[in-house]
């Protein structure tokens, strides 16, 4: 092959790699933002607010009275999140200290916790209240999704309590370390 062929097939290889280099950022660019919905259309993370809106195709007053009720609950589970990890560090502290914890201690933190989950409750219910007929039978499908995103960050337990650092306590043993098997 001569020096001109040579050169042809690199201007023709070149030619594709740019092309291919285009599509990819078009690609890229093109793409729609978040996280794409798994293999059976669910999507399984990101905002649970826009996933509501935009899965039940709330209107706009429908949109307002939801940001009302999303506020209010936000409102009303602060107090409980705030005693929730107030208890919890109480808890912890323990290891600190050396105080076993309690049975009472563990049952005040459940309390606390079902208070959330109460609330929760009434306040999907209420959501619930905001759908038309049509709206409804979206809302009972796509709340497992819903109920997933809110605890996605929760999947490894809840965070750790306030003043540890971000850091969960350390494991049972000698300096934070395991004690060997059998001990």
């Amino acid at each position: 092959m001569s020096d001109n062929g040579n050169l042809k097939v690199w201007q023709v290889l070149v030619g594709v790699l740019a092309l291919c280099n285009v599509a990819l950022l078009a690609t890229l660019f093109f793409r729609p933002c978040g996280h794409p919905p798994a293999p059976d259309g669910r999507h399984p993370g990101g905002d649970p607010r826009d996933f509501i809106v935009e899965t039940l195709h709330f209107s706009e007053s429908q949109t307002k009275s939801f940001d009302s009720l999303v506020q209010l609950h936000r409102d009303s589970t602060r107090y409980f999140r705030e005693e929730g990890r107030t208890l919890r560090k109480a808890m912890f502290d323990g290891l600190i200290d050396g105080a076993p914890a309690s049975d009472e201690m563990a049952g005040k933190i459940a309390d606390n916790q079902k208070k959330i989950e109460s609330m929760t409750y009434r306040h999907f219910l209420a959501v619930r209240g905001l759908c038309n007929v049509d709206q409804q039978k979206g809302f009972a499908n796509c709340i497992d999704d819903v109920l997933h995103m809110m605890t996605a960050g929760e999947q490894n337990g809840p965070p750790p309590p306030p003043g540890m650092g971000g850091h969960r306590p350390p494991p049972p043993g000698t300096g934070g370390h395991r004690p060997p098997p059998g001990q």
